[in-house]
């Protein structure tokens, strides 16, 4: 759900909190190798929370400072996960990374060339947004899958799969439209 954020929350930050409630229920570890982490998130929110003090007439001020614990918390909940049995968790998100990018992708495709209707949602001035609120955001979400594919062509075995899903990306990466995920991709 990743990629679908033009609404407000958006549905990844409800499935997080049930992944972080099944965290708590299935009692995750809080391992000593991400306490780093915890410290620096910590103070980087504080300094935050310091700095925003100055200005919290501002309406997006405490909505900012939010967002930075919340996504402090994500990345907590995450380490967490992949703090035991790494390579396997990890192999589990890149395949779904790779998954959702092309899902992404797709729904772009389908609004630009308005191959079916209601679709040119995932479009935005000519460009493809997927379930993005920007064009760029979209760029830069399909560099990373992108890349594993890439990587997974020159590392491993070459796969059909991988390489019509690193085509798909590509196409999306194109439609996008966005010089600097162009720019990210030429220099990668």
């Amino acid at each position: 759900s990743s990629f679908f954020v033009f609404v407000q929350p958006a549905p990844y930050e409800y499935l997080m909190v049930l992944l972080g409630g099944a965290c708590l229920w299935a009692r995750v570890p809080l391992d000593r190798k991400i306490l780093p982490l915890v410290v620096f998130l910590f103070i980087r929110d504080a300094s935050g929370a310091v700095s925003v003090s100055e200005i919290l007439h501002r309406d997006d001020s405490l909505r900012f400072l939010a967002t930075s614990f919340y996504l402090a918390l994500t990345a907590i909940v995450f380490a967490c996960i992949f703090a035991e049995d790494t390579m396997r968790r990890l192999a589990t998100l890149r395949s779904a990374y790779v998954f959702s990018a092309i899902i992404a992708t797709m729904l772009s495709v389908l609004g630009y060339f308005q191959l079916l209707p209601g679709l040119e949602v995932f479009t935005l001035n000519d460009r493809a947004v997927a379930g993005f609120k920007d064009p760029n955001v979209l760029g830069v979400f399909l560099i990373l899958p992108f890349f594993l594919l890439i990587e997974g062509l020159v590392v491993d075995k070459i796969r059909l799969g991988n390489i019509i899903s690193a085509v798909v990306i590509f196409v999306g990466l194109l439609l996008a439209y966005s010089r600097a995920a162009w720019g990210s991709v030429a220099l990668g």
